[in-house]
């Protein structure tokens, strides 16, 4: 499923253009009364608009008319977080939980490489030809919202495409066309020490607002077998160093108490504990395929005595770190 305001501004750009809905919904058992009337709209019915669309406009004008400049009003809830929120990370880490419940088929996370932190793109269902219309709408917003928090455009940002959709660069803006670098993974990749920039349009009030919002959902979803909480928990231990995150911080920042947090995760056949061992464990991987020194990525995981990092790293994958790293560029060799 998908919000329905997603389609409604769609809706209003095309017949601004004279386009029929005969035209946008063919395909579709779809109405404008669907649209402006209902909450949610079922995915393969929203995709079929979107290929309409595509069709008749073309992917140029689709990505400079709807989502052009710092369109944020375009997400609404989400929008509305990212906004309001104290830094950026904080905003980029709302558009991460909020869009798994707004927009089902879309797979983001947020994760911290060392230097830098990767927002990866994925799908949870085969797009096809509108696969590259998705990155790139994504790599849009997540680049005008930096701009935005930031106060300019970032050259240091990199936009990464894997090379099957490489044909479609062209229909990128020039900011992103030009930052773009062909990998395995559909991301956003920023340099960490940005994540800690405070939004000169930080409202106490509606982030306070936005979080409860975003608690009640998630309580709604994980009700129905859907894992948000152990999501939302995971990329906000793995998008920062996880030594200090304590159940209590991810409690709060949802508006809950400890104990509703614990009973959600357990629903979703996890613990707090579970998942930090694991977060801890995915970054020190990533950090020691970085050709990070063992005790360098002890010190950046919080121990005091790298020992117990080699300890606990053993214990977890039943050899050391730096048998580890070897047995993994074996693979890769």
């Amino acid at each position: 499923m998908i919000k329905s305001y997603h389609a409604r501004i769609i809706h209003r750009d095309v017949k601004n253009r004279g386009i029929s809905d005969r035209l946008l919904f063919e395909g579709t058992s779809l109405t404008a009364n669907d649209l402006w009337h209902t909450a949610t709209l079922p995915t393969d019915q929203f995709l079929q608009v979107i290929r309409n669309v595509r069709a008749l406009l073309g992917e140029e004008v689709f990505l400079s008319r709807v989502y052009s400049g710092p369109n944020i009003a375009a997400l609404g809830p989400v929008g509305l977080a990212m906004m309001s929120s104290p830094t950026l990370g904080a905003g980029l880490s709302a558009l991460v939980s909020y869009f798994q419940l707004e927009a089902s088929y879309w797979k983001l996370d947020m994760r911290t490489y060392g230097d830098v932190t990767r927002l990866s793109v994925d799908f949870d269902t085969d797009l096809g030809e509108l696969t590259a219309l998705h990155v790139i709408v994504a790599q849009i917003v997540i680049s005008n919202y930096i701009a935005d928090v930031v106060g300019q455009e970032q050259s240091t940002i990199t936009y990464c495409l894997r090379e099957e959709i490489a044909d479609s660069i062209n229909v990128a803006p020039r900011a992103i066309k030009d930052r773009i670098r062909l990998t395995p993974y559909y991301a956003v990749e920023l340099p960490t020490n940005l994540i800690d920039t405070p939004s000169p349009f930080f409202d106490e009030q509606n982030w306070n607002s936005s979080m409860q919002d975003l608690g009640r959902r998630m309580q709604v979803a994980s009700e129905q077998h859907i894992k948000v909480f152990t999501d939302h928990v995971m990329h906000r231990l793995c998008f920062k160093s996880p030594a200090g995150i304590t159940v209590k911080d991810c409690a709060s920042h949802l508006h809950m108490s400890v104990r509703t947090l614990n009973r959600r995760l357990e629903s979703e056949g996890t613990s707090f504990t579970e998942l930090k061992v694991r977060a801890v464990d995915d970054i020190a991987k990533r950090l020691l395929l970085s050709d990070n020194s063992v005790d360098a990525v002890a010190y950046e995981l919080g121990y005091e005595n790298p020992s117990n990092f080699r300890r606990r790293f053993k214990e977890t994958n039943k050899v050391s770190p730096r048998n580890w790293v070897d047995t993994q560029l074996k693979i890769n060799e």
